[in-house]
């Protein structure tokens, strides 16, 4: 009884009739005597209980912050549909203490508002209210808002009994709002700048160069974001910074610094810190002129250096007190298996609190000439023995590599049957004959020809290989295994929709090919009397049908899938599985298992003007809509979304010229995209309706060169039918700034300082 009214309880598992129950209701729930079960059994009594559905509540409140333009849109979401004329009644909107008349947000405005717009379209149909204050707000004025106590419901009679509260703040005149490394809380040294405004910046008005640093951070990079600035770069301990923002630096409503504004960062003094050397093989530069080994520590002002000359024949040795150390990391290093040629202590010249960079010199034990040593620095005093409990220790640990001085260049590829050597000369990149390969006593040894290579059978496990001519040896370290792959079993399968409902047929179709890995690597047709099995597991592995399938003569088969009524709902698949004796004899297709509203009509976007696309000639994306039916779907409402991105661009062929903007990968890996890659994308938003065959089209004129750089534009189309169903489509279109593209290549990546 939900208001005088019965509610009928239906024992079925079907959406279509069991449907959600009103909120902000009342109930009575009353299962009457005489109920007979599935068994016979009859309910002797009346039952009887009672539930009620919640009253409406604030779900969220948008936007909160305190820096909101003068005529600001708010965004009242709730947890339930609700009547927008009678919650704006019961909504108390205060300026500085004063109330404010408000009135509901034109859709224009929210259509307008770049953080509302996409939460409403979002959101659940009539489970918001837009509002927004009549007149103009003051700027840096306090707002706050209560909505409540008696919001209504639009499902039931319900309503709320409390107030919900929030604030927020226009505005105010921009100003430095916080900063990171203060005089209290002093920073590590290398760790980044930033200053914090109170209000949103305009990137646009930003020239990074006229931000002062005093004292100058070397390679330093400048970044703006939405209300920070960021400097990173390899700041100095011990050392204050003083960085100047100019006077007119703009937010984005258009309010100017005003003036000059230096803020000071303080940076601390800097733990002793050893850098290890990051590979345990190191080569000696051939082209240096110097036998050195280049280490970098910070407030070391002395090391320790021992230096132990080795054999190439003694690598398993130093692979195996290698791994010894790291299996006992938390231990001491162990005593090394060598008698130390060097075993000093060395000054590093170190400036407090800086990097600084140690070459250590391997002169005394090459002499100018080829030759391997092992290497391992560590620091000296109160840094000589650390115990892992020591907070110093894990920056201060001992480091060691191999060290070999060679103008030989060594290196291996494998199919995992068969092995080829490469050698080369590093001074020159020349290839390098009658060089002696030993593989490490897996293999008979090799001697290269005149190309530089040397070609073996791989037999067994090779770990390193040693390549001598004359004086000169050189190590590679390889860690390859003889492996003959057998045969492999390859599926494509496919079905007819990708997502069905329980008790719905799936149709599936495929094709399965053999691979001949064991032998010439030729695809092969299965044989149309072999046999294939699969079985069919919903979300939670339970078979829900199984089956044997013969492939044709061209390896095709189909097949349908009747899925139980009372099917698991969630991501299911289907294993097919090949008896024969073949690596990857199995393949798993997935599809899901869902309830849904089954779709009526399909949306295409595409290109409609042929490319290339440049900036200063327009494009035009079309979008199709059509019943599944059949026919079009005239006059139907469109929505596009249209988002431009800097992107980069090469033309095939020139892979080793840059085009446009050059990214150091160490950026990419860190989310650090610097210069034009670094704003968000921006997105524009068009509407109208398809034409008698189902058809709309988009003309974009593209405004801006792209900072000379290539722009993705992305539409995205989004087609609402009378049903109100809404199926989306997009299409990428790359649009250059000009027809021509210049790129540079450099005759070597690295250069020395100086040169």
């Amino acid at each position: 009884e939900a208001d005088e009214t019965l509610v009928t309880l239906r024992f079925e598992h079907d959406p279509e009739v069991f449907d959600r129950l009103p909120q902000a209701t009342s109930y009575v729930v009353e299962v009457p005597a005489g109920t007979t079960s599935e068994s016979g059994g009859v309910l002797a009594e009346t039952v009887r209980w009672e539930f009620e559905t919640p009253a409406p509540s604030v779900v969220w409140l948008s936007p909160q912050h305190e820096s909101l333009p003068l005529e600001p849109v708010f965004l009242a979401t709730f947890d339930q549909r609700v009547d927008p004329a009678a919650v704006l009644d019961e909504i108390r909107f205060l300026a500085d203490g004063e109330e404010q008349p408000i009135r509901p947000a034109t859709d224009a405005e929210i259509e307008a508002d770049e953080d509302i717009a996409p939460q409403v379209e979002s959101a659940l149909e009539g489970t918001w209210v837009a509002f927004r204050p009549v007149d103009a707000l003051e700027p840096d004025t306090l707002i706050g808002i209560e909505i409540g106590p008696e919001v209504p419901s639009a499902e039931g009679p319900k309503v709320s009994d409390g107030v919900a509260r929030f604030a927020a703040r226009t505005y105010a005149p921009l100003r430095v709002e916080d900063q990171s490394c203060e005089r209290s809380d002093p920073c590590d040294p290398d760790r980044s700048l930033s200053v914090w405004f109170n209000n949103a910046l305009d990137r646009e008005s930003i020239d990074v160069a006229d931000i002062g640093i005093s004292p100058e951070i070397p390679g330093s990079r400048i970044s703006v974001r939405w209300n920070e600035i960021d400097i990173q770069g390899a700041t100095k301990g011990n050392t204050v910074y003083e960085v100047t923002v100019p006077a007119d630096l703009e937010d984005e409503f258009g309010q100017r610094l005003g003036e000059d504004t230096t803020i000071e960062f303080h940076v601390g003094r800097a733990d002793p810190e050893i850098w290890p050397i990051e590979q345990s093989l190191v080569t000696v530069d051939p082209l240096s002129g110097e036998q050195t080994v280049p280490l970098t520590v910070r407030n070391h002002d002395q090391l320790r250096v021992r230096i132990f000359e080795v054999d190439p024949g003694e690598w398993r040795t130093y692979r195996d007190y290698v791994d010894r150390w790291w299996d006992r990391y938390d231990e001491p290093m162990p005593e090394p298996p060598w008698r130390a040629s060097v075993d000093d202590v060395i000054d590093t010249g170190a400036e407090p609190d800086e990097r600084t960079e140690v070459r250590v010199d391997l002169e005394p034990v090459f002499g100018g000439e080829p030759g391997h040593a092992v290497l391992i620095i560590e620091g000296t005093g109160r840094y000589a023995n650390l115990r892992p409990d020591d907070d110093l220790w894990w920056r201060n640990r001992p480091t060691l590599a191999w060290v070999q001085s060679t103008a030989i260049g060594v290196d291996l590829i494998t199919d995992y049957r068969d092995l080829a050597v490469w050698t080369t000369d590093l001074r020159t990149g020349d290839p390098l004959p009658d060089v002696e390969i030993d593989l490490g006593g897996s293999a008979p040894p090799l001697t290269t020809g005149a190309d530089g290579l040397a070609r073996s059978g791989l037999i067994n496990r090779i770990e390193h290989v040693v390549a001598r001519l004359g004086s000169d040896s050189a190590v590679l370290e390889a860690g390859v295994s003889r492996w003959v792959p057998t045969d492999q079993t390859i599926f494509a399968v496919l079905d007819d929709r990708g997502m069905y409902r329980p008790g719905e047929t799936m149709r599936v179709k495929g094709w399965v090919r053999n691979l001949d890995l064991g032998g010439d690597g030729a695809i092969e047709f299965i044989g149309s009397g072999e046999v294939i099995t699969y079985t069919v597991h919903d979300s939670y592995g339970n078979e829900v049908d199984a089956g044997e399938l013969r492939p044709d003569e061209h390896g095709g088969f189909d097949f349908a899938v009747d899925l139980p009524a009372g099917a698991n709902l969630g991501n299911a698949w289907i294993e097919l599985r090949r008896p024969a004796d073949v690596d990857s004899g199995w393949y798993s297709h997935r599809f899901q298992i869902q309830e849904f509203r089954r779709p009526e009509f399909e949306v295409i976007a595409r290109p409609e003007s042929p490319g290339p696309y440049f900036v200063d000639e327009p494009a035009t994306v079309a979008v199709d809509a059509n019943y599944f039916s059949g026919g079009p779907l005239p006059d139907a409402e469109v929505e596009w979304n249209v988002s431009t991105t800097p992107t980069q661009y090469s033309p095939p062929g020139w892979d080793e010229f840059t085009f446009g903007e050059w990214i150091p990968w160490w950026f990419l890996d860190d989310g650090f995209f610097p210069g034009p890659f670094g704003p968000e994308r921006e997105v524009e938003r068009f509407s109208g309706v398809t034409d008698a065959s189902g058809t709309h089209f988009l003309r974009m004129d593209f405004d801006g060169d792209g900072e000379g750089l290539p722009t993705t534009v992305t539409a995205e189309s989004t087609v609402f039918d009378v049903n109100r169903q809404a199926w989306a489509s997009s299409t990428d279109l790359l649009v250059h700034p000009a027809d021509l593209y210049v790129g540079l290549r450099a005759t070597r990546t690295f250069v020395r300082a100086g040169d």
